[in-house]
C-alpha cells in the first residue's frame, strides 16, 4: 500500500470529503487511522481514553483528497464512561459536518449497548452514512471470525468490513469502499439541481 501523503489539519477546506472514526474506546479507532494514513500519526496505547479530542488528517495519495478525523470513544461494553468516555449523543453532535462514519468495533469483544445505540442515532438522527469495521481480526481463528462476525451482521443490520488496523489486512479493501462511497456522494452533488 502506498504512503498517504499526511497532515494535520489546521483548518478544513470547503469541498473535502470529511470521515469521522467513531466507536468504543479501544476499537482501535486510532490504530485504523495510522493504517489509512500508511503511518503512525496518531498516539496509540491499551488504556482507554488515549484519545482526548478529536484530531483530523488531510490524506490525498489516492485519487480522492480527504480528512479523516480521529474520534473519542464511546462509553465501555456496560454502558460505563471511562474520564473521556463519551455517549452516542455527544458523538452525533459532533457528526453534523461529515460526510461518512468508519463505525469501529472489536472484533473479539460483544457490542456493548452504548455503541449499539450509537449505530442507531448516527443512523437515525444524524443520517450519515456509516461502515462498520469489524477491527481485530487478527486475534481470532478463522471460525470464531466467521461466528463473531455473523453475530454483529445480526445484532446491527450492518454488513461488517473485517480487518486487522494493526496488520494491514483488509484495510485495502476498506479504502476502496471508502473511496466508492466518496465517489457516489459527488455524483450525486453534482447532479442536484443548483
Amino acid at each position: 500500500m502506498k504512503r498517504a501523503k499526511v497532515e494535520e489539519v489546521p483548518r478544513l477546506e470547503k469541498g473535502r470529503f470529511k470521515i469521522a472514526v467513531v466507536g468504543p474506546e479501544n476499537a482501535g479507532k486510532s490504530t485504523l487511522v495510522n493504517a489509512l494514513m500508511g503511518r503512525a500519526v496518531a498516539e496509540v496505547s491499551e488504556v482507554p481514553g488515549t484519545t482526548k479530542s478529536v484530531s483530523g488528517y488531510h490524506w490525498s495519495d489516492r485519487d480522492i483528497p480527504l480528512y479523516v478525523f480521529d474520534t473519542v470513544g464511546l462509553a465501555d461494553e456496560r454502558g460505563r464512561r471511562s474520564k473521556r468516555g463519551v455517549t452516542a449523543e455527544d458523538v452525533v453532535e459532533r457528526l453534523g459536518s461529515y460526510d461518512l462514519a468508519l463505525f469501529v468495533v472489536d472484533v473479539t469483544r460483544p457490542i456493548g449497548p452504548e455503541a449499539l445505540r450509537a449505530l442507531h442515532v448516527i443512523k437515525h438522527a444524524a443520517d450519515l452514512e456509516t461502515l462498520l469495521v469489524a477491527n481485530k481480526i487478527d486475534l481470532l481463528d478463522e471460525e470464531e471470525l466467521e461466528e463473531r462476525l455473523e453475530e454483529i451482521r445480526r445484532r446491527t443490520g450492518h454488513r461488517p468490513i473485517p480487518v486487522s488496523a494493526l496488520k494491514g489486512d483488509g484495510v485495502e479493501r476498506l479504502l476502496r469502499e471508502i473511496e466508492e462511497r466518496v465517489r457516489r456522494k459527488r455524483r450525486v452533488v453534482a447532479s442536484a439541481p443548483r
